[in-house]
């Protein structure tokens, strides 16, 4: 017995904790993608919503080759409207035996004139709408790194103006809800093979590896990266041991418009609602909802203090999701919210919230009718009050360098930051989409 109670106390000690860190860098998202990876030992899933073919996309292609010729099970599953990834890419890795997806691949929408079938056209446009918005990794089923970052150079601070994003990484059991999601996603009938898929050739897979050969020779020169042992590099080290890690995400579509329990917006709905004092919240797209403003009026009228940072029209990437903004914010502010606008140079796109100064949430879910009701999307949850406070410094960081709306006394909203250079053309067309946008079936496709 006293041998047994020893081993069990030994098993206790070296066990590792779960983690969950924040990313905020461009370094450490960066480099935590490396070293994930290439420390993988029986798996690789990742889904991507934009996947591009540039440096930064060419090289996490290298390297996920390079696991599966070391043996490691890699599946990858993008968006089949936001990526860019070429046939010859796909080609030579199908051929190195990486399984490769599309979600809602591009239908052929005029298949000929004796073959138009109009109710058939409208349901693939339909189709189309409906985006897998997530953003993941999950390595041998118990890592996990999710956000609000695709993959693309600028958002890993290599373009002119970039992404100021978050991600986290997760080691835990929890992960396995993270791994079951998208293997049923994987094998639903919203998958499959790439459209361009019939038209490969062997040349396509011989410019393929060309093309990654030369990525991955790259990858030793990058100052971003570092390619030593990924063992060297502990992602646990200096987190405390944590608990209650909850990976969230909407049940596998169905094709239709639903506000089921299954849906993430509704699940964060009924998280949010028992909010008792603060609400602090980022998110680059506000376009509110019927529900959301209905959970805001519920909280402001209990004394809750509600504050959101979203972009303005300098630091937005989406003129006409910034301009449905436009027409909601006089309302947000009157009904007491404080709402901070981003000043730039670069873009927000971080999705994340803290309840209550003790309930952390970080994922791919924006505050908009897109994410409600359209999209695939995923978040993680923690109830621990030292995280949520390393989310909330983060959130000043960003809170800092933005400016507060405010009312004046004649009503008159103020404090909107629009102190960047904008063409006649932007000016005329974001006030074209603030009409347009008025339209209830064009703001809920936002």
């Amino acid at each position: 017995m006293k041998t047994l109670i020893l081993l069990l106390t030994l098993c206790m000690m070296t066990a590792k904790a779960d983690t969950y860190r924040i990313i905020d860098s461009f370094e450490d998202a960066a480099q935590a993608r490396v070293d994930l990876i290439r420390g993988a030992k029986s798996s690789i899933l990742i889904s991507y919503f934009i996947y591009r073919n540039d440096d930064v996309g060419l090289t996490m292609m290298s390297l996920l080759r390079e696991a599966a010729r070391r043996g490691v099970k890699v599946k990858i599953l993008v968006d089949g409207s936001f990526h860019n990834i070429s046939k010859n890419i796909i080609s030579h890795l199908i051929a190195e035996g990486v399984e490769v997806k599309e979600f809602h691949p591009k239908p052929r929408l005029f298949p000929g004139l004796k073959n138009i079938n109009p109710k058939k056209f409208f349901k693939k446009i339909a189709r189309l709408t409906r985006r897998m918005h997530d953003k993941m990794i999950i390595v041998d089923g118990e890592k996990l790194l999710t956000g609000g970052r695709n993959i693309k150079k600028s958002y890993f601070g290599l373009d002119d103006k970039n992404y100021r994003d978050r991600d986290v990484l997760v080691i835990s059991p929890s992960v396995s809800n993270a791994f079951n999601y998208f293997e049923n996603l994987w094998v639903s009938k919203h998958t499959g093979d790439f459209h361009k898929l019939k038209r490969m050739k062997d040349k396509h897979r011989k410019k393929g590896q060309k093309i990654l050969d030369e990525a991955y020779q790259k990858t030793y020169k990058y100052e971003l990266i570092s390619m030593s042992d990924p063992s060297s590099r502990d992602w646990s080290s200096g987190e405390k041991d944590v608990k209650k890690i909850e990976f969230l995400s909407d049940g596998v579509l169905d094709g239709k418009f639903t506000l089921d329990p299954s849906n993430l917006g509704t699940k964060l709905y009924q998280m949010a609602k028992g909010i008792k004092k603060t609400l602090n919240l980022e998110s680059p797209y506000l376009v509110p909802t019927k529900r959301f403003y209905r959970l805001l009026r519920e909280l402001v009228a209990k004394g809750v203090e509600v504050n959101i940072t979203t972009n303005s029209v300098c630091s937005t990437d989406g003129k006409e999701v910034t301009a449905a903004y436009s027409n909601q914010r006089k309302k947000l502010v009157r009904m007491g919210v404080n709402v901070y606008e981003y000043k730039g140079p670069d873009y927000l796109h971080a999705k994340s919230a803290v309840f209550d100064h003790q309930k952390s949430l970080i994922g791919s879910y924006n505050m908009d009718p897109r994410s409600a009701h359209l999209n695939t999307e995923v978040a993680v949850t923690i109830d621990d009050r030292d995280i949520s406070a390393k989310l909330e410094d983060s959130f000043l960081i960003n809170r800092n360098n933005s400016s507060k709306l405010y009312l004046d006394k004649s009503g008159k909203l103020q404090g909107k930051f629009k102190d960047c250079k904008r063409s006649a053309w932007k000016v005329f067309y974001t006030g074209l989409m603030r009409l347009v946008t008025r339209i209830p079936f064009i703001y809920n496709q936002l």
